[in-house]
């Protein structure tokens, strides 16, 4: 089968982790002019950002094998933002019809939500505190590490939110179709936010007018880590099933906190720490507040006013 024959998506959520993609995910997949992939993220190019190969282009195509005459095919991948050069030339290359959907967090809200997820995911020492897992992510960043895998997860954790620094080459791959929205709003304003995208994507925006806007992949501690275990590999196996099932997964889910979530005190956080971080990001910051407004993105969240970045 041919490139031109194959199901590819043209609409991608790229980025960025713990920013709300799984639940804007679900809610575009929801609107009968969008078919989302089989699993929310194929990460398919990513290999390419760690020096792999692609996988073969039918692989891919699978993910949307269910998609019919739907305008917009979709899949939602955190970390493409974060592409290379390599990586990016092959989304290029393989979609040049797409349009780009990213979605921003107040840099160090997001990193301190991204430890708090690897720690229920139990995917770091058991032992690292916060504190210590910016001291060691930082001490990443003076020695100028890149990332060599995915589980790379302290050089991945301040450096993430350097979000300027990733921005604008996809805007020069695709100068006409990015579109960036904030975390803050999707919190506040669900509706508002979905409308303007049907706006921006030329779809119904009266869909949503009665649509229910449930948080997805919230982090939740738990009681059993077997169980805990045994359910992140359900879901894991499961995905698509639940994708096409969505209404049995918000019921099991519920379920399942009712059983093993721990409603676990959150660790204090030194102001020390964060206001080491704020210092960290501002410059990062203040390139981003000049790059959306000369793009024309916006209105911009207070994280990103001018008074809060002086």
């Amino acid at each position: 089968m041919g490139r031109a024959e194959l199901r590819l998506p043209n609409l991608i959520i790229g980025g960025v982790h713990k920013a709300g993609t799984t639940s804007l995910f679900t809610y575009l997949a929801q609107h009968d002019e969008i078919c989302g992939s089989s699993i929310k993220e194929t990460s398919y190019f990513t290999p390419l950002r760690y020096g792999r190969n692609l996988a073969p282009l039918e692989n891919y195509a699978r993910y949307f094998a269910a998609c019919q005459a739907q305008h917009y095919r979709m899949e939602a991948s955190a970390g493409y933002l974060y592409a290379n050069p390599e990586m990016l030339a092959a989304v290029q290359q393989t979609l040049p019809e797409l349009k780009v959907l990213f979605i921003l967090r107040e840099p160090v809200e997001r990193l301190v939500s991204y430890y708090r997820h690897l720690d229920s995911k139990m995917l770091l020492p058991a032992e690292d505190s916060f504190e210590e897992f910016v001291g060691k992510s930082i001490d990443t960043l003076e020695k100028s590490h890149t990332p060599q895998q995915e589980e790379d997860y302290y050089v991945r954790g301040v450096k993430e939110g350097f979000y300027a620094d990733y921005l604008s080459q996809w805007h020069d791959a695709f100068p006409q179709s990015v579109k960036v929205i904030f975390f803050d709003k999707l919190q506040a304003d669900p509706l508002g936010v979905m409308q303007d995208l049907c706006s921006w994507l030329d779809i119904d925006p009266s869909f949503y007018a009665q649509c229910e806007f449930t948080v997805e992949n919230r982090t939740a501690h738990y009681k059993n880590g077997l169980l805990h275990r045994a359910a992140l590999t359900t879901n894991y196996y499961l995905e698509s099933f639940f994708r096409k099932n969505h209404g049995l997964k918000k019921r099991l889910r519920a379920m399942y906190y009712g059983i093993n979530e721990k409603k676990k005190a959150k660790a204090p956080i030194e102001q020390e720490v964060l206001d080491k971080l704020q210092e960290v990001y501002a410059p990062h910051n203040e390139r981003l507040n000049q790059f959306l407004i000369s793009k024309g993105h916006g209105p911009l969240p207070k994280w990103l006013e001018v008074d809060a970045l002086a």
